[in-house]
């Protein structure tokens, strides 16, 4: 067999609807793999030229006073996140669609969640130790990280987190790219406005609508253990939370 085609055979096998067998002892070492993982690529957008563009704030105790550059390189990591979750997601759901409740974890539905949860992890860390984190991302990363490894540790039922991830991060790359215009001082620009607007209306179809739909399937799913109901159930509620804000923001720019 060619390179070539043991590469092909090795994606067709991470992206297909194959049982896989998960051993606790693995998951934790493939979760510490893909934390690893997102905490390198970190290190290489820090490398990028992009401290330039968001000069140092003296009255700003935040990240040493580079709090805006520190957030934009963390909100790319983020996008690109993002970026891995719809496509997985998008691709499983697509091709495959959701699947009974009680259905084994399958080799896509594993990958696509584990690294995902290194991410989460990651992010939690890092957000921490640069002082970005506040209450409501703690709270949001902590279910997710829970929700999706307890998830895969039960072995089952993890088609419903694959719809939680479509509809969580539909709304990304808007949501962050509007925060990092506003950083470079283009809040006032056509771009920041469609960015804004593409951000709301894809949260609500995804978080208010969608999110909905999987959550009440995941909620009857007897196979679901109740941190993994729970964890959904904090995301939704939180979903509430930001729709709130966004209400007032929508207010603000009519």
């Amino acid at each position: 067999m060619s390179a070539k085609t043991e590469t092909a055979a090795g994606f067709e096998l991470f992206f297909s609807n194959e049982i896989k067998v998960v051993e606790p002892e693995q998951l934790v070492w493939d979760c510490v793999i893909a934390f690893l993982a997102w905490t390198l690529f970190q290190i290489v957008v820090f490398a990028l030229p992009l401290k330039q563009y968001f000069p140092k704030d003296p009255n700003s105790k935040k990240a040493g006073g580079l709090f805006n550059y520190v957030d934009t390189c963390n909100r790319i990591v983020s996008i690109v996140h993002g970026w891995w979750c719809i496509g997985g997601s998008g691709y499983y759901l697509k091709k495959y669609g959701l699947s009974p409740c009680d259905t084994p974890v399958s080799q896509i539905e594993y990958y696509v969640t584990v690294v995902s949860t290194g991410y989460f992890a990651y992010d939690f860390f890092c957000m921490a130790y640069f002082g970005l984190l506040d209450f409501a991302m703690f709270l949001h990363h902590f279910a997710a990280v829970f929700g999706a490894g307890f998830g895969l540790y039960q072995n089952a039922s993890m088609t419903f987190w694959m719809g939680v991830l479509m509809a969580g991060e539909c709304s990304n790359t808007p949501m962050h790219g509007r925060v990092i215009l506003r950083s470079m001082g283009l809040r006032h620009t056509k771009l920041y406005n469609l960015l804004e607007n593409l951000y709301f209306r894809l949260y609500f179809v995804g978080r208010m609508g969608y999110a909905h739909v999987v959550m009440y399937d995941l909620l009857q799913c007897p196979s679901c253990n109740i941190i993994v109901k729970a964890s959904t159930t904090i995301l939704i509620f939180q979903s509430y939370y930001f729709m709130y804000q966004m209400m007032f923001i929508m207010r603000r720019n009519n």
